[in-house]
């Protein structure tokens, strides 16, 4: 994949490896990051697939932050408590947020660098 986040590239690529030689182990935290990952980009699940160069971005941002990443549905698409504990701590985003939660699908979905994790060298994501 041609990006200019040479290093978020890498990354994708080790994820797309990893997933792609792996058996199915619902136990492995590091299959289950990697198959979290190939399914935003490849849109199993997802109405809007999250483009690889996005993911190469991100990857790379929380890689230097010594982080992983996940993802999570855009705000307007929240509902019920999701929307209210999103509310709490973005409340600048109260016209947009809960706007298009009766919709079914188009959902969009966007990458943040997940503070509960750690980037794993031994794996290379």
């Amino acid at each position: 994949m041609k990006t200019k986040y040479t290093d978020g590239g890498a990354i994708l690529n080790r994820i797309i490896n990893f997933y792609n030689n792996s058996r199915c182990n619902y136990e492995d935290s590091n299959y289950l990051y990697a198959q979290g990952i190939y399914v935003a980009m490849t849109g199993g699940g997802y109405d809007s697939p999250i483009q690889e160069k996005e993911l190469a971005k991100w990857l790379e941002e929380a890689y230097l932050k010594g982080k992983r990443i996940t993802t999570e549905v855009d705000c307007e698409f929240l509902s019920g408590d999701d929307l209210q504990t999103y509310l709490k701590t973005h409340p600048h985003h109260v016209f947009k947020a809960g706007s298009r939660a009766s919709q079914c699908d188009g959902w969009k979905y966007h990458c943040v660098i997940d503070q509960n994790s750690a980037y794993n060298s031994e794996v290379g994501f």
